[in-house]
């Protein structure tokens, strides 16, 4: 099997040499500006004169300069877009936070001239920083919304097929989506295949895939948190966290509390080469004990909380110590829920986790790969819909 390789893509470049990840970040900062700038002036010059006049800037499309890493005598930006109105300067973050002292320097220079300082970054920033700085010719923005309005521009067919300009706009939503930097559009056949290990695969690009695949589990449970606060109070102020990245799988949890994520119930979402699961998770000693007390002592009320749980499992897991401050587990019973299950069958789960002296319990949505792919926003509403269906049950066990 030949995996997809991203270095197909234009914009895609090959990394350099770097120290630490200070300097990754700042090649990618470098690399992405870029991107952009050439985007704009290889394109017809349209793209640009609706980009600009999308956030606000009015300017007539003829004699535009472009330019990068200008140096100017307060400050030096990544790029200039020069136009027949104004100077328009860039300034392009990737995972850097925002530098006071930077930005502070670019204004002091566009207040000396007809300008406006275009700030563009991965994330949102908070509200009150944008307060601080946002004026007149001080423009926020993020790469996501950047590619947000290509992909509006490509939908609404403004530039055929076979021209440069709908070349271009495909290339640079697709790096855009290479760096997980657009509105999540669903997970793809690729993204299941970077855990699948190949004899003859190129570690690097490999390993490059799977990070990639980590970064865009992050920006689903980032956007799946937001509609799902919306839909349930219950889940407001919980956290992301982002499990260690293996060659076979990667997964990441929402928790609710302070302290260790094992000491805790909490929701967790992993996926390899061949499934993607959603769903409860308990694992440490505390909280499985715990669970297993109420449940005993509940059965009634636990029997009519798994009724309502159509589609989900409740998987058992054999937990044990392989060495020091390492464990391991393996599936010794599961069990599809909803209206059809019975008494027998709790009493066989009740059963199974007391056979064992430690046991990990998840209630999850397990789905094979086939039926997730290419489902776009559609497969994070199906999740938040899933994760606020079991706030009952996490509450019953916590």
């Amino acid at each position: 099997m030949i995996k997809q390789s991203p270095y197909r893509n234009i914009f895609v470049y090959f990394r350099g040499a770097a120290v630490n990840q200070t300097q990754v970040d700042r090649q990618l900062e470098d690399n992405i500006t870029k991107s952009l700038i050439n985007l704009f002036e290889h394109s017809d010059k349209n793209l640009l004169k609706d980009f600009l006049n999308n956030i606000g800037i009015t300017i007539s499309p003829d004699n535009v300069i472009f330019d990068l890493q200008v140096a100017n005598p307060e400050s030096r930006p990544d790029a200039l877009i020069r136009t027949n109105e104004y100077d328009i300067y860039v300034e392009s973050k990737y995972e850097a936070p925002l530098d006071d002292v930077q930005l502070q320097k670019h204004i002091k220079h566009i207040e000396k001239t007809n300008g406006y300082l275009l700030y563009i970054s991965k994330q949102k920033y908070k509200e009150e920083i944008m307060q601080k700085y946002c004026r007149d010719k001080v423009i926020f923005f993020n790469w996501s919304g950047i590619a947000d309005f290509i992909i509006k521009e490509r939908d609404r067919n403004a530039y055929p097929k076979k021209t440069i300009t709908n070349f271009l706009t495909k290339q640079f939503i697709d790096f855009m989506e290479e760096l997980n930097m657009i509105t999540f559009n669903g997970w793809k056949n690729r993204d299941f295949e970077s855990f699948l290990v190949t004899e003859n695969e190129n570690l690097r690009v490999a390993e490059d895939e799977r990070k990639r695949v980590k970064e865009k589990l992050k920006q689903f449970l980032t956007e799946s948190k937001e509609k799902l606060v919306q839909k349930c109070d219950f889940y407001n102020g919980c956290d992301l966290y982002i499990g260690n990245l293996d060659k076979e799988h990667v997964w990441g949890a929402i928790k609710f509390d302070d302290g260790s994520l094992i000491d805790q119930i909490h929701i967790n979402v992993s996926m390899n080469a061949y499934i993607f699961s959603i769903g409860i998770q308990i694992e440490g000693i505390k909280p499985s004990t715990r669970a297993i007390k109420v449940i005993k002592n509940n059965k009634d009320k636990f029997l009519e909380i798994l009724k309502k749980l159509p589609h989900f499992h409740y998987v058992i897991r054999d937990r044990y110590q392989i060495q020091a401050a390492k464990w391991d587990s393996s599936v010794v019973a599961e069990i599809v829920l909803g209206a059809e299950i019975t008494n027998d069958d709790l009493e066989y789960i009740v059963k199974k986790m007391e056979q064992y002296k430690y046991v990990e319990l998840r209630i999850a949505r397990i789905y094979d790969k086939h039926k997730v792919i290419n489902k776009g926003q559609k497969f994070i509403e199906e999740c938040v819909d899933s994760l606020v269906i079991v706030d009952e049950m996490i509450q019953f066990l916590r």
